[in-house]
């Protein structure tokens, strides 16, 4: 004979696991979701539900350790207030607790106006420890010895993962690339690959006039391509490094864990903020709709929109206010 509520049999690991896998829409448009309303329902990026993930399934341990009596998801709803004070009373950062209460607002469905939504504290950027100078960690990094491995962070501006499978075919030049958007142009039919690679190449060409080498950047977070320039005094070493790669094996075979990329990566950023902003109208005689006045404990400093724009779309942003917080913080 068989069981009743054979659901309830699961763990709440398990649990979790299948409500979080249930509402993967990778590849989908979010845009669409927006117009359908479904959005709330799905998540799109993979990274995004893998972070939902491990903090779902923190919260689940968390109920486990604490209210063994609770053996179903719908039942653990009601701890998780709780959960998320007990990460702020631990030191947790503002952003750690955002990313957590996230997760379990995808994970329950709760409304943006539930009276019973936990309060997340304001972030501030000063806040940010995460690739803001000198850690205990770096102590166990020798900048020396991967000296070569930095400067080509700093040109290309990749993330890890890009930088981890990256090849020599990922070095474009822009003699190649008007070749490629002259010979998709004329065909009278394009593939869907071959029509987002032809938007891909002018975007770049058009973005970035003044450069002549680009990095491909396939796959990167949110299954994005794009071209971004490789900028800065080592350029022609990068160049090199690239051309210099045997076909099919990765440019670099080994990257230390404690080599803090992002922080590569912010640099790039603003290094190309302030090539382009040379190259451009200065932001004190743009007009006032193209200034971005930056708020809060960055009060009284402001950026120029096109130039940030340009940043953004080299960095596979969508929003200036990313680049603004994130990566041009030093400027």
């Amino acid at each position: 004979m068989g069981r009743k509520n054979k659901a309830y049999r699961l763990s709440l690991h398990q649990q979790i696991y299948n409500r979080l896998t249930s509402m993967q829409a990778f590849g989908e448009s979010k845009q669409q979701g927006k117009a359908d309303g479904t959005m709330q329902e799905k998540i799109y990026s993979y990274s995004t539900y893998q972070s939902y993930s491990r903090a779902c399934q923190s919260f689940g341990k968390f109920v486990n350790k604490n209210h063994s009596e609770v053996t179903t998801l719908k039942a653990a709803r009601h701890y998780v207030n709780e959960y998320l004070q007990s990460l702020v009373d631990s030191s947790k950062s503002a952003w750690t607790v955002s990313l957590y209460c996230s997760a379990l607002v995808k994970l329950y469905q709760i409304a943006p106006d539930d009276p019973n939504r936990f309060p997340v504290s304001p972030r501030h950027r000063y806040d940010i420890t995460r690739s803001r100078g000198i850690t205990a960690s770096d102590s166990h990094f020798s900048v020396q010895n991967h000296a070569e491995l930095i400067a080509f962070c700093k040109g290309v501006g990749c993330r890890k993962n890009v930088l981890k499978k990256m090849e020599s075919k990922d070095l474009w030049d822009r003699d190649r690339m008007e070749k490629i958007v002259e010979k998709l142009s004329l065909q009278d039919i394009r593939s869907a690959e071959e029509e987002k690679h032809l938007v891909c190449l002018k975007n770049a060409l058009d973005t970035f006039p003044g450069y002549h080498y680009f990095i491909h950047h396939r796959q990167d977070k949110g299954g994005k391509y794009r071209f971004a320039p490789i900028i800065g005094t080592n350029i022609d070493k990068i160049v090199e490094r690239m051309k210099n790669t045997p076909s099919s094996q990765k440019v670099f075979l080994h990257i230390p864990n404690r080599a803090d990329i992002h922080s590569y990566r912010a640099e790039y950023a603003r290094n190309l903020y302030r090539e382009l902003l040379s190259r451009s109208t200065p932001t004190d005689q743009l007009p006032r709709e193209q200034k971005y006045y930056c708020r809060k404990d960055a009060k009284g400093k402001v950026l120029s929109k096109p130039v940030m724009l340009q940043v953004s779309r080299a960095l596979g942003h969508n929003r200036i206010s990313v680049i603004a917080s994130s990566y041009l913080h030093d400027l």
